[in-house]
């Protein structure tokens, strides 16, 4: 595979992208839009039109401390100049997610080699899931792109001799520009900031020349993430990133425990947790009739009503800390089928149903919300043969992309440094443990891992024997008639 193919790949998964984005959203301008949208437009609208980060225009005395804040300015800035549609913004996505594609093309070729890396950019572009859910309202494929330029940036600083500080310096601000889209990055900066220190203790002399890159490396993600924090803090008493890890930790990862132990189904278990409760906070007064019909917030919480959104946040961390230290052996299995489904888990599934190729019944529905996952793919053969088929050859499809990674991780371990090596695999591995719920069947989750698998599934394929270029044939031919 050569680097102008893989080009010609690039640009023709980006006109593919568009194509699909003119035929679905004529057929239903909502098909890229899903609950979480929503959340982004009420900060962006307020953004274009107040100048504040509020939850929406309607709500303009009220600082927005939910969502992070690197969404919806892009959002804001693309209504501003290209006015408030939801195409233009999925238009926007495709460019950002051919540009994740360049960085693995033309970025990180000198780390793993040239073949690997134009394999790489091919594989990822090739990738149906990573194709489609570039189109979605949604902040991961912004953060898939900042985290591929941090990577690179991360990657120069260690790849030789002394940790450089410069690209350090741009590692970290990338980085925190990253944790300001998804905050689940919030922790990495620890990891890497720690690793960063290692190597420059091997490989330098003087405490300056070790700590320089470090403090590079922090100084932005202090002052990204941190500012943020501190701002939340000011606005509304709670010094937090946002309110909604406890929430993540209960309702999406301690309930599958839950459930298991009590032998009840998993939307039974997040309900009884209060899980309702999590979406009325997040989705404002509005969302009450919706969620609790005739009765009001405060009758169904009275014990946790008047908490506010962090006091509330750090109360289902607690209780989810709980369950984790009382069910180990039950958690442990739940982070390996939370691994597995966010690795495996097919997008034909959510795409036929979100654009309208699928009409789930309300069993359907129900086994893919309680995660039966074997009584689910038997009713959906019965419901839809082609869409059964479809999920079918896109986990296989993953599957081999699977293999082929692990193959490259260790190949790649013997020929590129060992610094490298860890950016690129603790990177992967980071985000996988911190993705690995019961939401991980959503196969967007899976769109930040997917650079990186493709990077390491690209060194295996290229260090597959080449078949000669004709002129080398020919050549060859010649040489042997001498």
């Amino acid at each position: 595979m050569s680097r102008r193919t893989a080009l010609v790949v690039v640009f023709l998964a980006l006109a593919a992208r568009l194509a699909l984005l003119a035929l679905v959203h004529h057929r239903d301008p909502m098909a890229f839009s899903y609950v979480d949208t929503e959340d982004y437009l009420g900060p962006a609208r307020a953004l274009r039109d107040l100048g504040a980060y509020a939850p929406g225009p309607e709500r303009p005395g009220e600082a927005e401390i939910v969502r992070a804040p690197g969404y919806p300015l892009l959002m804001a800035a693309t209504f501003t100049l290209l006015g408030e549609e939801r195409w233009a913004v999925s238009a926007v996505g495709a460019l950002l997610a051919t540009a994740t594609a360049l960085v693995l093309l033309f970025g990180m070729g000198r780390f793993v080699g040239e073949r690997a890396s134009a394999w790489g950019a091919t594989l990822l572009c090739l990738d149906a899931g990573s194709v489609a859910r570039s189109l979605d309202l949604l902040s991961e494929t912004l953060f898939t792109l900042l985290l591929a330029l941090a990577l690179l940036a991360l990657c120069s600083a260690v790849s030789r001799g002394p940790v450089r500080p410069a690209p350090a310096l741009l590692a970290g601000f990338l980085t925190g520009a990253a944790v300001l889209v998804r905050p689940i990055l919030l922790y990495f900066p620890l990891a890497a900031a720690a690793g960063l220190a290692l190597v420059a203790v091997r490989r330098a002399a003087g405490t300056k020349a070790r700590l320089l890159p470090v403090a590079a490396f922090l100084a932005p993600v202090i002052l990204l993430a941190g500012g943020w924090i501190v701002r939340n803090g000011v606005a509304t008493g709670a010094y937090v990133m946002t309110p909604v890890a406890g929430h993540q930790l209960l309702h999406r990862r301690a309930a599958a425990v839950d459930a298991r132990v009590r032998g009840v189904s998993l939307t039974r278990a997040q309900e009884e947790l209060g899980i309702r409760e999590a979406f009325f906070r997040w989705r404002g007064p509005g969302s009450e009739r919706e969620l609790f019909g005739a009765r009001r917030y405060a009758e169904v919480f009275p014990a946790t009503a008047g908490l506010s959104a962090a006091e509330l946040d750090r109360r289902w961390t607690r209780r989810a800390l709980e369950i984790f230290r009382e069910h180990p052996l039950g958690t442990a299995r739940m982070l390996a089928q939370g691994t597995a489904m966010l690795l495996l888990s097919p997008p034909p599934v959510i795409l036929s149903a979100k654009w309208g190729l699928l009409r789930p019944s309300e069993e359907l529905f129900r086994l893919w919300s309680d995660q039966e996952l074997g009584r689910f793919a038997a009713r959906l053969r019965q419901e839809s043969p082609r869409v059964w088929a479809a999920a079918g050859g896109a986990g296989g499809q993953r599957g081999v992309l699977c293999g082929r990674a692990r193959a490259g991780l260790l190949l790649l371990g013997r020929r590129v440094p060992t610094a490298v090596q860890a950016v690129l695999a603790g990177t992967f591995l980071y985000l996988a443990a911190t993705s690995a719920g019961t939401d991980a069947l959503d196969d967007r989750f899976r769109v930040p891992l997917m650079p990186v698998a493709c990077l390491y599934a690209g060194a295996s394929l290229a260090a597959l024997p080449s078949r000669p270029s004709r002129d080398e044939a020919s050549g060859a031919g010649l040489a042997s008639i001498r």
